[in-house]
This record gives structure tokens, C-alpha cells and sequence, in this order.
């Protein structure tokens, strides 16, 4: 069902007086188009519908996207009219094109489908997945959920008669102020206009759609909340369940999920560390003559780590008198959800502080630069955070110390 030659368009021309900001446009873009292409291509396949469905858009939005879906290509992700179908189409439209959510929002690697069965105040979120890992089927689609932390004791959002979404498949979102946002792109077919909302003290809210979204727009949508601007969330506590054994959630906690395409986002992380001589380490024979400090600005975003250091490094054992300091930087890959490696160096200025004398005993005129000289540092190391608190590991070379080893403790500053 997923369609790898979608072209994802995002063109706003006019907002309206009810626009929220671009994270929710582009959510509402989503569910418009979505519905769009489950009815075209359920029409084209000889589904329900007899004629060409209704335009929820404006032609010149998705003229390319239809273009690319005409014959055969449609047929291949036919649309029966089932949520699960919309859900998922909709789920590999933000996992293709998911630099672009996050640049409009969302944060990274938090999306799922979202779903219940006859409980309307149970919600499940699942990820499509291969058949191996899969721990059910849905729609005959294989999907994988992470047990408890999967169940949330959330109240669905509500159809026009007032009931709540049963037996439904709708999808959740995750803004980077860690408020969960859900679009559903089944019902934004079959009502005209684009139904979404947050969820917030234990239930789905709906949400007044943006008129630019909309072909029909019934007068109760202007009575519809707005969802809440990042600067305005301000979520109450969670609360706790009792009455089963789901986990409870009010919107409030972005460490409730903690799914395997999801990791920490630090984007400033502060602290210091120290070095010393490999053979020190080694012999736990520590002198306050060779050792070096470092302050230390790292960010764990994006699958990615780097950052930098000034570095501070001292050799004043016996005669060697040397000490230099340096602006060194790294960078390298998230391994783990909790672990970084990286790879850096630096450079600098050291001081040599025999060279006066070296140079006025071989008869030579001394010059205060004489005691100058470029400095430089390699370095290999490891990051792992728990929570806020992050630990650095490093081994490195460099001309004060030789080979050295160092530890630091930092504090990270994120999502």
C-alpha cells in the first residue's frame, strides 16, 4: 500500500483567521489529501463510488499527485473504504517525507496509528512493520505494538451523533512541545471538512478546521477550540488509572513512549571533564602535573551527535613545562536510544615553558613567541545518557599528554 512515487505538496496561498501555525497545517493538508486519494482511487478501482468524489481541494494542489497515480499505479494502492487503509496511507505520507513534519513541528519519530476496538476510551498505537517482528495483523497489514506502554486510557474523539470512535483506525502525532495532535482522514472523507484535534486531560478534543481545508463547513465547526499554540500548552499532571492496567496519559509526558525509532532529543548538553595520561589511568597514578580539563557543549538531535570543547591541557612534570589550550569539535552517529560514538580533534596554541631557556643557552636571542607552537588533539569517545544526565568517554592524542583517557559529566537540556 505504500506508494513510493507520491510527491508531497505543502502550498498555503491564503490562511485564514483561524490558522494555528504550520505544524497543524500541515497535519490538516494531510488528512485533506489523504481523503482525497482514498476516493479516487476506490473510484477508479470500481469501489463505491459511481462518479468522480467530491474536490476538497483545489485542483492545481494535487494535479501532479493524480497525474502520478492515473492506470495501473492507482490500482496498486486501492482504497476499500476501510479507516485502516486512510490510517496507514496517511502514516507512510509522514514516514517518507518525515524531514519535513519535523521541520514544521513535529517531533522527530513520533507518529503511530492510532485505533480501538469496541472501547472507545482505550486507545492503541501501532507501527506498520515487517511480518517477522510483527505482533499482530490489522487490515492484514502487519503492525507492531510494545505491550502496556502501547494503551492509552483515552477517551476517542466523537462522531456528529455524539459517540466516540469504535472500531475505528485514526492517527496520532506528537508536536515538539510534546502535545499529541490526531488527524483522521476517514471521516475528513466521508464529512467534507477535516476533522482533527489534541488530546488533553484524558479525551480526543476536536479542533475547528481552517476554511482553506474545507468544501462544506457546518456552523458548529466555528464553536470548535482551537488547538493550543506552543507558547500557550500549559498541560495538567497526569493522572493515575486504577481501573485496569493500561497506562494512563493526559498529553502532558513525552517520555511515555519510548518506541525503537525514537530517541532523546538534547539539543544542549553542558558539562566538564577530565584527562590524564593513558599510563596514569592505567596505573591509578593521577598527578596534578599532567592533566587536562575540557567545558564541554554537545547536542544529541536528528540520529546525530556533535558539538565542541575548550580544551585546557598541562604537562609540568619534571622539565617539560608544557600546557596548551584548544577548541576541538566531534560529531558521529546515535547507536542506541541512550548511546552516541563520535570522533573529533582540535586545535590550538600550546606554551613551552623551558624554550627561554633552551634558547638562552645556546647563546641565541630569545623572543617571547619562541615559546609558542601550534597544538593539536585527536580524540575517539562515547556519550550515554540517562534521563538529563549524560556521561562522556573519551580517548584521545595529543601533544601535552600523549594518549589520554578521560570521563565528564554533563546535563542535557531537551524534548
Amino acid at each position: 500500500m505504500k506508494f513510493y512515487q507520491r510527491i508531497f505538496f505543502l502550498t498555503f496561498f491564503s490562511i485564514a483567521a483561524v490558522h494555528a501555525d504550520d505544524f497543524t497545517d500541515i497535519l490538516q493538508d494531510l488528512a485533506v489529501q489523504t481523503a482525497c486519494i482514498g476516493q479516487y482511487s476506490a473510484t477508479q478501482a470500481g469501489g463505491t463510488w459511481s462518479e468522480d468524489p467530491l474536490d476538497y481541494y483545489k485542483p492545481y494542489l494535487l494535479a501532479e499527485r493524480f497525474k502520478k497515480m492515473s492506470g495501473n499505479t492507482t490500482r496498486t494502492i486501492t482504497f476499500y473504504g476501510v479507516c485502516f487503509d486512510y490510517a496507514e496511507f496517511a502514516y507512510w505520507d509522514i514516514k517518507d517525507n518525515e524531514s519535513l513534519y519535523v521541520r514544521n513541528g513535529m517531533r522527530t519519530g513520533l507518529f503511530f496509528l492510532a485505533g480501538d476496538n469496541s472501547n472507545p476510551n482505550v486507545i492503541e498505537l501501532s507501527v506498520p512493520t515487517s511480518t517477522s517482528n510483527a505482533t499482530k495483523f490489522q487490515n492484514g497489514i502487519p503492525v507492531r505494538t510494545y505491550g502496556n506502554s502501547s494503551y492509552k486510557n483515552i477517551k476517542a474523539h466523537k462522531a456528529q451523533n455524539g459517540t466516540r470512535a469504535t472500531n475505528h483506525a485514526w492517527l496520532w502525532v506528537m508536536r515538539n512541545d510534546g502535545v499529541w495532535l490526531w488527524i483522521d482522514p476517514t471521516w475528513t472523507d466521508n464529512l467534507g471538512y477535516v476533522v482533527y484535534g489534541y488530546v488533553s486531560n484524558g479525551e480526543e478534543i476536536q479542533c475547528r478546521p481552517d476554511k482553506d481545508f474545507c468544501l462544506e463547513y457546518p456552523d458548529f465547526l466555528k464553536n470548535l477550540p482551537l488547538p493550543p499554540k506552543m507558547t500557550e500548552w500549559n498541560p495538567s499532571p497526569a493522572s493515575t488509572s486504577t481501573s485496569s492496567s493500561y497506562n494512563d496519559y493526559s498529553g502532558s509526558s513525552s517520555s511515555d513512549f519510548n518506541y525503537g525509532n525514537y530517541n532523546n532529543e538534547f539539543p544542549w548538553i553542558f558539562g566538564v571533564s577530565a584527562t590524564a595520561p593513558y599510563p596514569d589511568v592505567e596505573e591509578k597514578e593521577f598527578s596534578q602535573d599532567k592533566i587536562g580539563f575540557s567545558f564541554d557543549a554537545l547536542s544529541l538531535i536528528n540520529g546525530m551527535t556533535g558539538g565542541f570543547s575548550i580544551d585546557y591541557l598541562r604537562n609540568f612534570e619534571d622539565e617539560e613545562k608544557l600546557q596548551s589550550w584548544l577548541l576541538s569539535i566531534c560529531f558521529g552517529p546515535r547507536l542506541y536510544s541512550n548511546l552516541a560514538a563520535y570522533v573529533g580533534g582540535g586545535l590550538g596554541v600550546g606554551f613551552d615553558g623551558n624554550k627561554k631557556e633552551e634558547i638562552e643557552n645556546s647563546k641565541e636571542t630569545y623572543d617571547f613567541t619562541d615559546s609558542f607552537f601550534l597544538s593539536y588533539k585527536l580524540s575517539l569517545g562515547l556519550v550515554l545518557n540517562i534521563s538529563s544526565l549524560v556521561a562522556k568517554v573519551e580517548l584521545s592524542f595529543n601533544d601535552i599528554l600523549g594518549f589520554s583517557a578521560g570521563a565528564g559529566i554533563m546535563l542535557g537540556f531537551g524534548y
